[in-house]
């Protein structure tokens, strides 16, 4: 009982705190009461902007929120700061105002530069990118499954690991026939249609 009481006494209180609220999050993500993303929140900023909303990010970005998921991040700050905390206050934790505030401060920032360090080898680890896009389409080969493909209609088929995808394309210079190779060299914004030409014009 001494032990819990001084886990959750003076300077020790809010580390301790977020300590359990962060493991009732994983607990809650475990038995599937929670989603994992539930409180994922996006730090994306204009690097060209001005604006003094992005320029706020900038800390928020140096500690590596927004390029690490928000709980995870949060759940390593938990722990750094009540590691900090029992560090220094473990024993016996300042009870009065101002050297509590005070070694909250302390043990805050600390926590930010382990947390910083910490979570720099996790950055771009939990990015989700899409398969398949247009840049990774461009200059892959594909199929012609249709009877041709000249410059108004025509289909193509791109291998997949998994099922083959079904691609509207249209040849820019002459004509395909069903089972020629084609190189895919552009996309039509405007049509919504790869450009693809003979793998034959391509060697």
């Amino acid at each position: 009982m001494e032990s819990l009481e001084l886990y959750f006494t003076g300077s020790n209180l809010i580390p301790s705190a977020l300590l359990l609220l962060s493991m009732l999050y994983w607990m809650g993500i475990i038995v599937g009461a929670m989603d994992v993303e539930l409180f994922d929140f996006d730090f994306e900023m204009d690097a060209d902007s001005d604006s003094i909303l992005d320029l706020g990010f900038v800390p928020l970005r140096f500690l590596n929120l927004g390029s690490v998921p928000l709980m995870v991040w949060g759940s390593v700050f938990s722990i750094s700061f009540w590691g900090v905390s029992m560090g220094f206050d473990g024993q016996q934790p300042p009870v009065e105002t101002g050297p509590v505030a005070m070694a909250l401060f302390r043990n805050g920032g600390i926590a930010l530069i382990l947390t910083k360090i910490l979570t720099q080898p996790l950055c771009g680890r939990f990015v989700h990118r899409e398969p398949n896009t247009i840049e990774d389409l461009i200059g892959q080969n594909c199929v012609v499954t249709t009877t041709e493909v000249n410059d108004r209609v025509g289909q193509a088929e791109y291998q997949t690991e998994g099922a083959p995808l079904l691609l509207n394309v249209r040849a820019n210079a002459g004509e395909l026939v069903k089972g020629d190779l084609a190189r895919i060299v552009g996309f039509d914004e405007e049509k919504h249609v790869y450009v693809v030409t003979s793998e034959r014009n391509t060697a």
